[in-house]
């Protein structure tokens, strides 16, 4: 997905989130410390979002990043073969609830990764 269709996408997920929440575009971009004329511009795709903005939307929404990755249809895990791994890895993993099963899932990755089975 190019950036411009992406943006338009990502805008049309966070104008709904935020009209799902009943909140106005002032009050969504004050409670993030910017002007409704920039939320105008994000939701209308004019302008990208940064992945701290993502993050603080995705906060305000009450989902994860991906979430809003996955909705607004930038699907990472469509990718060739091989193609970006470590990143797929990394959303799946924070993506999991309980934070010991996190936590043993990355021990057991970090094992394989440098006691040699993992090659």
């Amino acid at each position: 997905m190019k950036a411009a269709a992406f943006n338009k996408a990502l805008g049309a997920v966070i104008r709904s989130e935020r009209k799902a929440r009943g909140l106005r575009q002032e009050d969504l971009a004050a409670k993030l410390g910017f002007s409704y004329q920039q939320m105008q511009k994000y939701e209308a795709g004019t302008n990208g979002c940064s992945a701290h903005l993502i993050t603080l939307l995705a906060n305000s929404f009450k989902m994860s990043p991906a979430d809003l990755y996955d909705r607004a249809g930038a699907n990472p895990a469509k990718s060739q073969p091989g193609e970006n791994d470590g990143f797929l890895a990394a959303r799946y993993v924070a993506r999991i609830k309980n934070a010991k099963l996190r936590r043993d899932f990355v021990d057991f990755a970090r094992k394989l990764a440098y006691d040699g089975a993992g090659g």
